[in-house]
C-alpha cells in the first residue's frame, strides 16, 4: 500500500520536487529501520 502511494506521489511530482521527495522518503525509511533495530533484542 505504501509502495503504491509512493508511486502515485512520484508520478504527480515535478522534476524539481522529485529529488526532495525521494530524499525525504529515504530518510523516513532509515528512521523507521533504525527504530525497529533499537526495539529488537541484541
Amino acid at each position: 500500500m505504501r509502495e503504491g502511494m509512493t508511486r502515485y506521489c512520484l508520478t504527480r511530482a515535478e522534476p524539481t520536487t522529485l529529488e526532495k521527495d525521494f530524499a525525504l522518503a529515504l530518510r523516513e525509511d532509515y528512521v523507521v529501520a533504525s527504530s525497529y533495530a533499537r526495539q529488537m533484542p541484541a
